[in-house]
């Protein structure tokens, strides 16, 4: 090992794990059969992540790969404006003990801004359109190798764009990170798809480039989804979109809303389940991330239901952002209500997860779920995936 530097050594550490176990797979040995999860345990089941945001969702050997090969020492807060203390972005170890330290700060009041900040590490790291197509790539394999069948990732074009070396447009950027995700299934059968975001907050800004980047690079044959997210939810409910999206509503993309998340409960005062209503109801939104207040309105519970739209569950964040206790979480009572729900990361990283088995195998007896639940939200997930017909019928036959 005498005269390897730090990225040789990753970059001989990620051969070393994917290489040998990719070359004695076929692309169908990636996934478990129908016939054997029936008897296995809650950590061995199949599972489909719709809700998990690209440069949270990167593994520290990935970070340390691009800040090595960037040759970049200091990180800056999301903002760009303020270092990051207290991390080396070329080594895993530190990276994993920095959102360690400081993933408690992120219940205290100013949390979401926090983690927003820590956010800048991985985004700092990404400075060109390879380093977005690579993020992609080990990304949708990762989580392959984890037992996803099919891992959807969602990030601002925009902010990606901004720390980007180049000068390119922002159908440029979804394009390198599609690029990536395509190069997963192509080489390896890893299913994936992007979303692109925008935050609520900033839609005066850039959340018109981000709809006409989607309608240019979005088609029938190659879907790619239109998010908003970002805070405060409550000075920014859906409503105030409904004529922005209107194109994209039109042209058919897939429109999943951050929406009824970013308050607690019982009432839900700041983010009513009336938000939850106007994402679907005004912007087209056929999938709704969090979701959380929904359980405070039963007839809105039922509405949902009977429109099929999917929730994406993110409990072990809703926890993290202090909006909504774990043991309290209502994925249970969405499931036994009947609704497409499915369970997501949103943030691996900064909240200590890898993937949703991990949060399965961590959670799965606190958020009271059985393997049963398990197989019914993976089946939800390919029902609820923004992908082709064509591609839909592949995941079913794997599961």
């Amino acid at each position: 090992m005498e005269g390897i530097n730090k990225r040789d050594f990753f970059e001989i550490a990620i051969a070393a794990c994917f290489v040998p176990f990719l070359q004695t797979c076929s692309k169908a040995a990636y996934f478990i059969s129908r016939n054997k999860i029936a008897n296995d345990d809650i950590g061995n089941i199949p599972t489909v992540e719709l809700h998990r945001h690209l440069e949270a969702g990167m593994s520290p050997e990935t970070m340390a790969l691009l800040a090595q090969k960037n040759k970049i020492s200091q990180v800056l807060t999301r903002n760009g404006k303020v270092p990051i203390e207290g991390v080396d972005p070329q080594d895993p170890d530190s990276i994993r003990n920095y959102y360690q330290r400081i993933f408690a700060g992120f219940k205290k009041p100013d949390g979401f801004s926090r983690f927003l900040d820590s956010l800048g590490l991985p985004v700092s790291v990404m400075v060109t359109l390879q380093d977005l197509e690579t993020a992609a790539y080990q990304q949708i394999l990762e989580q392959a190798r984890n037992g996803s069948i099919h891992t959807e990732l969602r990030g601002s074009p925009y902010t990606y764009q901004e720390k980007l070396i180049e000068k390119v447009t922002l159908e440029d950027v979804i394009n390198a990170i599609r690029k990536g995700i395509r190069k997963a299934y192509t080489d390896h059968g890893a299913s994936g798809a992007f979303i692109a975001c925008f935050s609520r907050n900033k839609a005066d800004k850039y959340g018109k480039d981000v709809v006409n980047a989607v309608l240019k690079t979005h088609t029938l044959e190659s879907p790619v989804g239109l998010d908003i997210a970002g805070a405060p939810e409550s000075e920014f409910p859906p409503a105030m979109f409904e004529k922005l999206l209107q194109p994209a509503r039109e042209a058919g993309v897939p429109i999943t809303i951050h929406a009824g998340e970013q308050s607690a409960p019982p009432e839900f005062k700041k983010t009513p389940p009336s938000f939850v209503k106007d994402a679907v109801e005004k912007l087209g939104a056929r999938r709704i991330g969090h979701g959380t207040s929904l359980i405070a309105d039963a007839k809105l519970r039922d509405w949902i239901r009977e429109k099929n739209i999917c929730i994406e569950c993110c409990p072990v964040s809703n926890d993290a952002m202090g909006y909504m206790p774990l043991e309290k979480h209502p994925m249970r009572e969405f499931l036994d209500a009947g609704l497409r729900v499915t369970a997501n990361t949103d943030d691996p990283i900064p909240f200590g997860l890898s993937g949703v088995r991990d949060m399965f195998v961590k959670y799965g007896k606190v958020l009271r779920l059985n393997p049963t639940d398990v197989i019914q939200m993976t089946r939800n997930g390919i029902a609820a995936a923004f992908v082709t017909p064509e591609r839909r019928l592949e995941l079913e036959r794997r599961l």
